[in-house]
């Protein structure tokens, strides 16, 4: 076991906030800040599944069934985060592999923050209701 911290996975969201205003290099910080919140709202949303007792593996597969689980839950919050993770899964799917991009560029980048920063929050607020209740 390593004796290394915890990684904060929304420093990714943060690392985003600031590729995003890059005017240097601006394609590929746009790109990678699109990636960036992607992984800061997965792995928030992965740990907070497998804290609940759901079984998610550390390979590609996890991404899908991520937000599937998500999208078929009881709760609206979890239902709400399962849609807008698969967009982003999606937005992040072309920002790493789509040339030319398909999209407004710097659109998709600022959707991506707002969709990460939405999915982090619901998961906090879910998180605080099972701590209480």
């Amino acid at each position: 076991m390593s004796s290394l911290p915890e990684f904060d996975w929304p420093d990714f969201l943060a690392l985003a906030r600031e590729l995003v205003v890059l005017d240097e290099l601006a394609e590929a910080a746009k790109r990678s800040a699109i990636s960036r919140a992607y992984y800061a709202a997965f792995n928030v949303v992965k740990g907070f599944l497998k804290s609940r007792g759901h079984t998610v593996p550390d390979t590609g597969e996890a991404h899908d069934l991520v937000w599937g689980i998500c999208k078929n839950d009881a709760g609206v919050a979890l239902r709400r985060v399962g849609c807008r993770g698969k967009g982003l899964q999606s937005d992040r799917g072309r920002a790493d592999y789509d040339r030319p991009f398909p999209a407004d560029l710097t659109q998709t980048a600022q959707f991506s923050l707002s969709g990460a920063e939405l999915i982090i929050d619901l998961i906090r607020t879910e998180r605080a209701k099972t701590q209480q209740g």
